[in-house]
C-alpha cells in the first residue's frame, strides 16, 4: 500500500514514533562531571607516571566516558583505571561504555607511560609535558 500524497497513516505513525522517541520524559535524566588538568611530566622512555585521584564523590553509575591525553607529538601508553580495574586507551582521545554501571565517583585515574620516538620525532632525552581531560556521563542515584 502507497501512502498518499499528504502523508496518510504511514505519515502519521512516523511523526507519532518521532514524538514519542524525542519527548523530554523519554530521556533518563542524566549527569556528568568533566576535569582537565596538568598531565604528569614524562622522563625518558618507558618512563611511567600516575594522575590524581578525579571525580570522587559523584553519586550514580558510569553510562559513557570521554577521555583526551595530550602529549603533543610525544607517543603516551595511556590507561585508564577505577581502583584495581584498567582499560588501555585506544587513542589518544575518544569515548567508551568500558566502565558502565560502576560508580561515578569512586574515583579514576590516568596511568601514562612514554613510548619511545619515532624516527625524527621528539628527542628521547626531553622531559614531555601535556594535558588530561576526563568527562564521565552518568545515571544520578534515585
Amino acid at each position: 500500500m502507497v501512502a498518499s500524497r499528504g502523508g496518510g497513516w504511514l505519515g502519521a505513525i512516523f511523526l507519532a514514533t518521532v514524538s514519542m522517541a524525542l519527548s523530554p520524559g523519554s530521556f533518563a535524566a542524566g549527569a556528568s562531571w568533566s576535569t582537565q588538568l596538568a598531565a604528569p611530566m614524562l622522563g625518558a622512555p618507558g618512563a611511567t607516571a600516575r594522575s590524581p585521584v578525579l571525580g570522587e564523590g559523584a553519586k550514580g553509575r558510569v553510562t559513557r566516558m570521554r577521555w583526551r591525553v595530550d602529549y603533543g607529538e610525544v607517543p603516551v601508553l595511556a590507561r585508564l583505571c577505577q581502583r584495581s580495574r584498567c582499560v588501555t586507551l585506544p587513542s589518544s582521545s575518544g569515548a567508551s561504555v568500558a566502565f558502565a554501571g560502576l560508580p561515578a565517583g569512586a574515583g579514576f585515574y590516568f596511568e601514562l607511560q612514554r613510548q619511545a620516538a619515532k624516527a625524527g620525532g621528539r628527542r628521547a632525552s626531553m622531559a614531555a609535558s601535556g594535558e588530561l581531560s576526563l568527562t564521565v556521563e552518568y545515571h544520578p542515584d534515585s
